[in-house]
C-alpha cells in the first residue's frame, strides 16, 4: 500500500522469479540472483538494485539459510563451514550492503530484518552448526542495531522455532 517494489534474491534465478510474480501490490516486483556468502555477488546485486529502481532500499529480509543434520563427530569441516558460509557470513555480507546503501542514499527510516532461530539454543542435538550459525546472528544484529539505529536504521531479527 505504500509502493514498496520488492525484489526476491536467490542463488535460483527462476525460484526467486516465481516467487517475485505472486507478491500482491501494484508494484513491480523483481527477481535477482545472488550468492550471499560471496561480497561480489552480494555487491552486484545492491548495485543491480540502486541502478534499476527508483526509490533507495529501505528495508532489507535476510532469510536464506541452510541446515546440516548429523551428530557432531560425524560433522566434517566442509559441512559447518557450509551452514556459517550461508546462515553467518550471507547474513553479515547483506547487512553491510544495505547498510552501506542506506546511509549512501540517506534514508533515515530504514529497517534491517534477519531471520535467526530459537533452535540457537541448541535445544535439539545434531544441529551444532545451524545453532551456532543462528546464534551468530542474533550478535550481530544486536551489535548492528546498537551502531545504526542513531542513523535510523533499525535491526531486528525474528526468532522462528
Amino acid at each position: 500500500s505504500q509502493g514498496a517494489t520488492v525484489v526476491v534474491a536467490d542463488l535460483n534465478l527462476d525460484a526467486a522469479n516465481v516467487v517475485a510474480q505472486s507478491l500482491p501490490g501494484s508494484a513491480t516486483h523483481k527477481g535477482a540472483f545472488v550468492d550471499v556468502g560471496d561480497s561480489d555477488s552480494v555487491e552486484k546485486l545492491f548495485a543491480h538494485v540502486k541502478d534499476t529502481q527508483s526509490l533507495p532500499v529501505s528495508i532489507v529480509v535476510n532469510s536464506a539459510g541452510i541446515a546440516h543434520t548429523a551428530p557432531l563427530v560425524d560433522t566434517t569441516d566442509e559441512d559447518f563451514d557450509r551452514v556459517i558460509r550461508v546462515n553467518l557470513k550471507g547474513t553479515f555480507l547483506l547487512t553491510r550492503a544495505a547498510a552501506r546503501a542506506m546511509t549512501a542514499s540517506g534514508v533515515t527510516d530504514a529497517a534491517i530484518v534477519n531471520i535467526a532461530s530459537i533452535l540457537w539454543k541448541g535445544t535439539i542435538p545434531m544441529i551444532s552448526p545451524y545453532a551456532a550459525s543462528k546464534g551468530g546472528v542474533i550478535s550481530l544484529t544486536k551489535t548492528v542495531a546498537q551502531e545504526l539505529g542513531p542513523q535510523g536504521i533499525r535491526c531486528n531479527a525474528v526468532l522462528p522455532s
